[in-house]
């Protein structure tokens, strides 16, 4: 982690992975053995840098990008970027931001005995967020307001053989609501909604699509903070 310039800090660095698996299973098929023998692994070495600046102490950018290099589906770049404005005098933050994501498959996806595929792709996705942050009376009134969406591609599950196939795509957009009043540091009061939409096939049970709403307090009893919910909604979409 660096300065480079007077408003502006940086963080750049590396990493390997490497993942192996190594395993016999006993089979019998109408009265023969056989013993499956697994010696495989995958690599990874990635390159990232983040950087994070401010301008006239309103706007805020963060920036960032993940170079990684995977032994079994080559070279990929994931960026990130977000961006904030402070609202003089009105305790706001407003906020953006976009980012994509890479997630290759399991090794169990990928080299179960009868069960694994090598053709598999990795699944992708990209996200776009907004939103508004909210701060008054020195903090003990809060309040924030987010709407995303993010498209899956290549999702895995298993498919009507029952075996690791990329048959899922899927969109997922929401809107997430929360509230918080802190009379004194003793007592707090705090309400949350969320709703999400998706779209696309039983992929999206991997992804736990619900809507949740919650109402809820914490309380200081005995020196001791403690959470309630005093309301709650989980619907499966």
């Amino acid at each position: 982690r660096f300065t480079p310039l007077k408003d502006v800090q940086a963080m750049f660095g590396g990493e390997y992975r490497e993942d192996n698996v190594v395993r016999d299973d006993d089979s019998n098929y109408g009265g023969y053995g056989d013993t499956t023998h697994v010696d495989e692994g995958v690599q990874s070495r990635s390159l990232y840098a983040e950087a994070h600046a401010e301008a006239r102490e309103r706007i805020l950018l963060d920036a960032g990008i993940r170079l990684e290099d995977h032994s079994q589906y080559g070279a990929h770049g994931v960026p990130r970027v977000a961006l904030g404005y402070l609202v003089p005098g009105a305790g706001l933050k407003l906020r953006a931001g976009y980012g994509r994501a890479f997630t290759a498959p399991t090794l169990t996806d990928l080299f179960y005995p009868n069960y694994g595929s090598k053709d598999l792709k990795p699944e992708r996705s990209r996200t776009w967020e907004g939103g508004a942050d909210g701060s008054w009376r020195e903090g003990r009134i809060s309040a924030k307001a987010t709407a995303y969406r993010t498209d899956f591609v290549n999702l895995i599950e298993s498919n009507s053989f029952f075996v690791p196939d990329n048959v899922g795509r899927a969109r997922i957009d929401g809107q997430e609501l929360s509230a918080r009043w802190a009379p004194d540091a003793h007592v707090s009061l705090e309400a949350r909604a969320a709703r999400k939409n998706s779209r696309g096939n039983r992929a999206l049970q991997k992804l736990g699509a619900v809507q949740e709403g919650v109402l809820g307090r914490a309380f200081l009893r005995n020196g001791e903070y403690f959470d309630q919910a005093l309301w709650t909604i989980l619907h499966e979409n």
